[in-house]
């Protein structure tokens, strides 16, 4: 059977600063792996996973590997981070206590810390590249 409707994304390219990146989105498959992330930089990799990508009652594994380790060591989210009361909510009902207090800080101190319209717009703007880009390879490639 031929998938008709994208349930993947591969993006490779340049940062402003010039280093590379690549980043790999998938959904919609039929083993759940979850939600991993891994940033490579000069110093070290972070590791962010968890078995599940959304509806989550654990958070997120957050790990760490710096200079000559070879294996991942559990990174704690600094405290200064841990802004709401702990409490025995899962966690992705605590994600959206979050997102409304970053709102509610924002809209008291003229800030912008959570997303906004704007960063939205930016964002479909950029998926749309995505996909522009993506046909126009293809048309090169069938040329």
């Amino acid at each position: 059977m031929l998938n008709t409707s994208a349930h993947a994304v591969m993006v490779i390219g340049t940062l402003a600063a010039g280093g590379l990146f690549s980043v790999q989105l998938e959904g919609a498959q039929a083993h759940k792996t979850g939600l991993q992330i891994v940033i490579t930089g000069t110093d070290g990799v972070l590791r962010i996973i968890n078995p599940r990508a959304f509806q989550n009652k654990g958070d997120n594994e957050i790990a760490g590997m710096r200079g000559e380790d070879t294996t991942f060591a559990p990174l704690p989210v600094p405290v200064e981070y841990q802004t709401l009361a702990a409490s025995d909510i899962d966690v992705s009902s605590k994600d959206t206590g979050y997102l409304y207090a970053a709102y509610g800080r924002d809209r008291r101190n003229g800030t912008a810390e959570a997303s906004n319209f704007n960063d939205a717009v930016a964002l479909h703007r950029m998926i749309d590249q995505v996909g522009a880009t993506s046909a126009a390879f293809l048309r090169k490639a069938e040329g």
